[in-house]
């Protein structure tokens, strides 16, 4: 039941942060299979299930980085005409320097962006899904906008 009401939300949740689908499937197996033997020690705080299993998912995301350094590819690239290629390397390449900056984010301005603006989750539930209000949430929505726009701009990306 866990499984069948979560593993969508999981899943993309894990894609996001990954950019790839099979690594993503694949932790999300993991994840639920955490949970799973986790499960004789969970408590209930008052928090909702799902903020615990996005806890097993983001460890599972720092353990799969730490075991595999992730290297930007061109996978994904159809060869077409010049200039649909071009355009799509020109995306590859933008969604790299994105997942890049990201990733030097701190966990939570990471956090709060995947969850408001790629799996548009409302502040409310991303307040309940972090431990904080809803007003904290769009304050450390703000920081990590500007602290993800520093990092772009760092890296000669401009807007």
């Amino acid at each position: 039941m866990i499984y069948r009401h979560h593993q969508a939300d999981i899943l993309r949740y894990l894609f996001r942060r990954l950019g790839d689908h099979d690594a993503a499937q694949d932790l999300t197996q993991q994840v639920f299979l955490k949970a799973w033997q986790a499960i004789p020690r969970y408590r209930d705080r008052g928090h909702p299930l799902l903020a615990w299993l996005y806890t097993i998912a983001r460890h599972q995301v720092i353990d799969h980085a730490r075991a595999s350094k992730l290297v930007g590819s061109l996978d994904g690239i159809e060869v077409g005409e010049p200039s649909r290629v071009e355009e799509q390397v020109l995306r590859a390449e933008q969604q790299r320097q994105l997942r890049a900056a990201l990733e030097r984010l701190s966990e939570d301005h990471r956090e709060v962006l995947i969850l408001r603006f790629w799996l548009d989750k409302p502040a409310a539930e991303v307040g309940e899904l972090m431990d904080r209000s809803a007003g904290a949430v769009r304050v450390l929505q703000l920081r990590a906008i500007r602290a993800l726009r520093r990092e772009l701009e760092a890296q000669g990306v401009t807007s």
